[in-house]
């Protein structure tokens, strides 16, 4: 009788150890296609007033738009993706 609390006991601990994993999956941001850039940083090329280019992962260009009208980010500034348009990433200035 003591063989099958343990075994109950193992194969509930696995149980809870896949639904962990499981629900961590779920919860995990996107990392690929254009989900996948919202949140990151990338280096403004030609100036954003208000739109412009940016550099994001290092090598891809994109084209930008501020996010505040009237806001002028100069080239070589941080800034971060915060939607995306088609094909236009929605950037705001870093914050430090």
């Amino acid at each position: 009788m003591g063989w099958m609390i343990l075994l109950g006991v193992i194969v509930g601990v696995i149980v809870l150890i896949i639904a962990i994993v499981i629900v961590r999956a779920q919860l995990k941001r996107p990392t690929t296609g254009l989900d996948g850039m919202i949140g990151e940083v990338g280096i403004v090329v030609s100036r954003l007033s208000p739109d412009g280019r940016v550099r994001i992962h290092g090598r891809e260009i994109w084209n930008a738009v501020s996010l505040f009208p009237g806001e002028v980010i100069e080239a070589g500034e941080k800034v971060e993706v915060v939607r995306i348009d088609k094909t236009t990433l929605m950037v705001k200035r870093k914050e430090v």
